[in-house]
């Protein structure tokens, strides 16, 4: 995974096996924070503002068809660089501004993985994190559209 240490949040992506016979494990992606309070706390915002359901009772984390937040990754990389990802939210659809917006590059070997999870299973779990650490039990997407046009 792309993890450098910066002072500012960087996507990272792959695949979320749950087990060594996991045969369906979805892509994965996730915005990474050096801060565990700034993690949790864009983990809170994204949660109260995505606008999928609620699939199971206990697990009021977990959401299902999201459109809200939108995940564009660029349809090509950049030599030296990799694919430009953003993950941004309109909290209010009928504001130009966005209420939260994340840029990085994406190795693309790392893409690849994430592309290889993600058509086997046809949909990703999007989540934030602290360094590597996933807060899945803060916020856990389920979500199934990825914009690959030009970003």
């Amino acid at each position: 995974m792309n993890t450098k240490l910066s002072p500012r949040p960087i996507i990272l992506v792959g695949g979320l096996e749950q087990g060594e016979y996991d045969l369906a494990a979805p892509g994965l992606i996730a915005v990474s924070y050096p801060s565990l309070k700034r993690a949790e706390a864009a983990a809170e915002h994204l949660l109260s503002a995505q606008n999928g359901t609620q699939p199971f009772t206990l697990s009021t984390q977990v959401r299902a068809g999201d459109t809200a937040i939108h995940v564009d990754v660029a349809p090509k990389p950049l030599i030296g660089k990799g694919y430009l990802c953003r993950v941004m939210l309109k909290a209010n659809p009928k504001h130009l501004t966005h209420s939260f917006y994340v840029s990085s590059f994406i190795p693309v070997d790392e893409f690849d993985t994430f592309s290889f999870f993600y058509e086997k299973a046809g949909h990703y779990v999007f989540t934030t994190a602290h360094g590597e650490a996933l807060l899945l039990s803060k916020i856990n997407l389920i979500k199934y559209v990825l914009t690959r046009r030009g970003v």
